[in-house]
């Protein structure tokens, strides 16, 4: 976990509040921020349901792209972490060596 628990729920909290808050359509950054607080409490599930709802909304997010690659990485799913690796790479090709580099990373960790 990177916080303390209490941060994260704090964090929850509060981006759940801005999110309730925030006009339609809601602003991909509360959202995806959303999905990093829960990452934060161990809830990667979660997190990879609200990344791909936002990546079907926003085909631009490249941060939830790479997140979603780097998750299915971990979860050994390769056919998917490969459509979101592209989707990365065609939005930022220069990115992709150290994307690359971080997989291969979960991938020795999760063996």
């Amino acid at each position: 976990m990177l916080y303390p628990q209490g941060l994260a729920y704090d964090a929850l909290h509060l981006l759940g509040r801005a999110y309730e808050l925030s006009p339609e359509p809601k602003y991909p950054g509360i959202i995806y921020s959303l999905a990093c607080a829960y990452g934060m409490m161990d809830r990667m599930e979660t997190r990879a349901r609200i990344l791909n709802e936002l990546v079907s909304q926003d085909t631009l997010m490249v941060a939830a792209f790479r997140d979603l690659y780097w998750y299915e990485i971990a979860r050994k799913n390769d056919s998917l972490a490969k459509s979101y690796r592209g989707k990365v790479e065609r939005l930022m090709p220069w990115y992709i060596p150290f994307a690359d580099s971080v997989a291969r990373q979960l991938a020795t960790e999760t063996q």
